[in-house]
């Protein structure tokens, strides 16, 4: 929520380098800041069943990229199916660290879940990625995009007409992270993975062409986590680290 200016890009940067000065306290709490430099008041409600209702009750919503998306899908899905009243009571009045453990270990626990590696997926039934489908009209769905497999190179297509048969209002989009997984140092992939990073404005145009078609009124590109970066290793580390250059 912001005052006395409207919601822009300008004001969405901010409100996000806040929360990263102190992820922590930031991240589900509730809280204020007044920037003078703009006269603008910036207020996050804090991570509650108000924020859940606003931002998602209702609404189609495709989720369309990498793992950072597919992971926050499956967070997304637990919020709102969830039959743990007290989870999203006490969300709000948590550190970030603090939730995820509530969040981890009233639904996930028994399954074997931790917040690392994959093994969340173990969690969710028989899905391997959840499809939350609500009596409100709530729907949320991931959607790999493009579609890589080894040694060949990437589908955009099938992905793409799958959105229009969904008619989303609102895509959610990254791709970042796994043009990121670096030709020869990280997963084998054919030189023509690389050229799609290189010519990275072609997939901005043809997302937006899809959002239109699909017919969604708001089209969101996440960027690449700043974990990332932190936590590459080994040969992953060192392709970074040229790459940067």
């Amino acid at each position: 929520q912001f005052t006395s200016s409207p919601l822009c890009s300008s004001n969405i940067s901010l409100l996000t380098s806040i929360m990263k000065t102190d992820q922590e306290f930031y991240g589900v709490r509730p809280w204020s800041s007044f920037q003078e430099s703009s006269n603008t008041t910036l207020i996050f409600p804090g991570l509650d069943e108000d924020l859940l209702a606003t931002s998602f009750r209702g609404k189609r919503i495709v989720l369309l990229g990498d793992s950072t998306l597919r992971n926050m899908n499956m967070w997304l899905h637990q919020l709102l199916t969830t039959k743990e009243v007290g989870i999203l009571q006490s969300l709000s009045t948590l550190n970030l660290s603090e939730a995820n453990d509530l969040l981890v270990n009233t639904t996930w626990k028994k399954c074997g879940m931790t917040t690392h590696g994959r093994r969340e997926l173990q969690c969710v039934g028989t899905q391997k990625i959840p499809e939350t489908n609500l009596d409100d009209g709530t729907e949320i769905r991931f959607v790999w995009g493009p579609v890589f497999k080894e040694n060949e190179c990437p589908d955009t297509e099938s992905s793409y007409e799958y959105i229009k048969s969904l008619r989303p209002q609102i895509i959610v989009a990254n791709m970042g992270l796994w043009w990121l997984h670096f030709q020869t140092k990280g997963r084998n992939q054919k030189g023509c993975v690389a050229e799609t990073w290189m010519n990275y404005e072609h997939w901005l145009n043809n997302t937006l062409v899809l959002a239109e078609e699909a017919g969604a009124s708001h089209l969101l590109f996440k960027t690449t986590n700043f974990i990332c970066d932190d936590k590459y290793t080994n040969r992953y580390a060192r392709a970074n680290h040229f790459y940067r250059k």
